[in-house]
């Protein structure tokens, strides 16, 4: 495998939008919002809490397509803080993604998916790993995959 050769951009508009709507939507806000109603027992608390929240995502959305804009590479926020603050916090970034963001976000979305068809455990772990092997296979498999599970999950 030629490790130079360029990364084929297999991923249109649909297929984004999919990823976007399954990790923000899908789990963010159907799975957080009964924890945030149990602690916000207020109409008005619970409304203002999902508008705040909504205010900062956008705003962290607008800095991060400012700064994917004016630094065009691959590698997102490593990217930015080893160019602002030095390699040592690109490194620990990654890091830190790579141990508790990402990992913490796929236990998240098996969770959700195990609960959501009545499983357990075993099935949470068992869609990391199907959903691992499609993605490993190639990205057109694992594009698939979260069309055909985003249109299920809003009914289409």
């Amino acid at each position: 495998m030629n490790l130079m050769m360029e990364m084929q951009r297999k991923l249109g508009l649909w297929d984004s939008s999919a990823i976007v709507v399954g990790n923000i939507i899908g789990v963010g806000i159907f799975m957080t919002s009964g924890f945030v109603a149990t602690h916000l027992r207020d109409p008005f608390h619970f409304l203002m809490a999902w508008i705040v929240g909504g205010f900062l995502a956008f705003a962290g959305a607008l800095t991060f397509a400012e700064l994917g804009a004016a630094m065009p590479h691959a590698g997102g926020d490593y990217v930015y803080l080893k160019t602002a603050y030095g390699p040592l916090w690109g490194f620990l970034t990654g890091w830190a993604s790579f141990l508790v963001t990402f990992s913490g976000s796929i236990a998240a979305l098996a969770v959700a998916f195990a609960g959501y068809v009545k499983g357990g455990m075993l099935t949470a772990i068992g869609v990391i790993f199907f959903l691992t092997f499609l993605n490993l296979i190639g990205v057109s498999w694992g594009k698939w995959a979260q069309n055909l599970l985003t249109a299920w999950g809003w009914g289409l």
